[in-house]
Order: C-alpha cells, then sequence, then structure tokens
C-alpha cells in the first residue's frame, strides 16, 4: 500500500472515528478544521504542480520560511508572505519536481506542528542533473495556514545536483564553503 493510500486511509477513518469535518486539498468551510499534516501534504502537491501561486496561498501574512543548514552567507530565513513568494517565484524554472519519496510524519505535543521526513525527487533544470535532497520539516500551520517552516535540506545534495561537483570532494574544498551560497 503505498504512503499516499495510507495517508488517505488515515485522513478517511479520523473523520469517522472523531466525527469531525477537516477541509482536504482547497475545498473551503468555515466549519472546517485543517490539520498540519494536510496543509504539508497540499504544500508538496503544488510543488509537484509547480503551481507557486496556490503554494503561496497556504502562507500566513507573517509566515517564516528557515534554512538552517543553509551554508554561510546563504539566505537562511525569509520573514513575512511576499517576501517568502518573492524567494519562491521561481522555483519551478530551477528545479521540476517528480516526486516525494520516503515520505514519513510526525505528530508533536503541540498540535499546530508536524514534522515530517522526504527525499525530493526531480531535475535541476540548468544542469539536467538529478534533484534528490533528503530533507526534514518541522511545520506549524496555525489557522489553517503555514505560520513557520524550517527546511533541514541537505546543502552538499542542492549543490551537487546544480553543478555536478562530488559532494566528499566538496566538503573538502575550503574555496567553495568559503563562497558561502549555492548556484541560483
Amino acid at each position: 500500500m503505498s504512503i499516499t493510500t495510507r495517508l488517505n486511509l488515515t485522513y478517511w477513518l479520523r473523520r469517522v472515528i472523531l466525527g469531525q469535518c477537516y477541509r482536504y486539498m482547497g475545498e473551503m468551510d468555515v466549519d472546517m478544521v485543517i490539520t498540519p499534516l494536510e496543509v504539508y501534504r497540499r504544500s508538496l502537491d503544488l510543488l509537484i504542480a509547480g503551481d507557486m501561486g496556490r503554494w503561496i496561498d497556504l502562507w500566513s501574512d507573517t509566515g517564516v520560511l528557515e534554512f538552517p543548514f543553509a551554508p554561510a552567507g546563504a539566505q537562511s530565513r525569509v520573514v513575512g508572505k511576499a517576501a517568502v513568494k518573492e524567494y519562491m517565484h521561481d522555483y519551478p524554472e530551477q528545479v521540476r519536481l517528480h516526486a516525494f519519496r520516503d515520505f514519513s510524519a510526525h505528530l508533536t505535543q503541540d498540535p499546530e506542528v508536524i514534522v515530517a521526513e522526504v527525499r525530493t525527487m526531480g531535475v535541476t533544470l540548468s544542469t539536467g542533473r538529478p534533484y534528490v535532497v533528503p530533507d526534514i520539516s518541522v511545520v506549524r500551520v496555525r489557522d489553517g495556514l503555514i505560520a513557520s517552516y524550517r527546511s533541514y535540506w541537505n546543502p552538499l545534495a542542492i549543490l551537487e545536483s546544480f553543478t555536478g561537483a562530488d559532494p566528499a570532494w566538496v566538503a573538502q574544498d575550503t574555496s567553495i564553503s568559503a563562497k558561502g551560497s549555492l548556484p541560483a
């Protein structure tokens, strides 16, 4: 059984067992509750579709996007919906995503927070190289919108995808880490 099938089954079982009504895949109803898992899954679907307009609609006006593992000198924090939109607007022109593999979601004691593990699969359009990036994200959803999104992606995997550099070599080459940013 695929992860999508299991997550959909879990979703419907929870609706039946808890007797609650949830918003799913963009449907709106003022009485519905949106879970962090549903918002996160929707964000992945929109990223694969390259629909950055609808992806940004999932964000709170004060949402914060963070990359704690960003190399020195690279942007590691983006504050506000408008800034997130500007930061991500050309993502579909840089990377064509195909799938999110090895998906695993972890609920936390805080009902607004989910921790998710994925392996992002796609192609870097400028090089034609595979884009395979492991990621752990900590996402806070408040009032059905993303309030914070901390993405612990592997910068060496991204560098390899954009430049073809061998990550083992990159880790030893001080000239690359001294530049402090990934290719645009």
